[in-house]
This record gives C-alpha cells, sequence and structure tokens, in this order.
C-alpha cells in the first residue's frame, strides 16, 4: 500500500473508532488527467462507524474531511467517500438501505 494511503489510513484510525476502514486508490480511473499526472491521489474509503450515529451525511463529511485537513491541502486531489453505522451496514446487506 502506497506511504500516503497508509498515512490516511492511521489519521482516521486515530480519530474514528472503525468497525471497519477500507481505502482503496483509484488513480487509475484518472490517468490522463492533470492532476494524475502530478502525482495527485484519487481515493475512496469506506468507514463504518457507530461514531457516525446521530450525524447525518453532511456532518460524517465534515468529520472525515476535518481529520484529513492537511492530507487535502496536499496531494489528495479526490476523495469519494462511503460512511455508515454499523446498523446501516446490516440494513444495506439485507437490501433494506436505498441510498
Amino acid at each position: 500500500m502506497d506511504k500516503r494511503i497508509n498515512i490516511i489510513k492511521e489519521r482516521l484510525e486515530s480519530k474514528i473508532n472503525a468497525v471497519s476502514l477500507s481505502i482503496e486508490d483509484q488513480g487509475h480511473m484518472h490517468k490522463g488527467h492533470t492532476a494524475h499526472k502530478e502525482g495527485m491521489m484519487h481515493i475512496w474509503v469506506e468507514i463504518v462507524s457507530d461514531d457516525f450515529i446521530d450525524l447525518n451525511p453532511i456532518q460524517r463529511h465534515q468529520l472525515v474531511y476535518g481529520i484529513l485537513g492537511d492530507e487535502l491541502k496536499g496531494d489528495l486531489h479526490a476523495l469519494s467517500l462511503s460512511l455508515m453505522t454499523s446498523k446501516e451496514l446490516e440494513a444495506n446487506n439485507h437490501g433494506e438501505l436505498n441510498d
């Protein structure tokens, strides 16, 4: 795993009690884009955490953006987020949650 992604994972794990946390480098999907040529990262992050209970989607995103503030000012160009509670994940796995 890229050193930069490890740093992002460590930052998230230090601030969010995650049931699961997955990070995927999606830079290959952006070949040819200026940001990709400049070495900027495009990542997808999925976090399942009950820290998200009582937070709406915007608040969840703001929490993650706050944790990754330094990376967002640096070489992190694009960040896709999937943020849910363990109950939402369970409902999603049973086809009960519609995004």
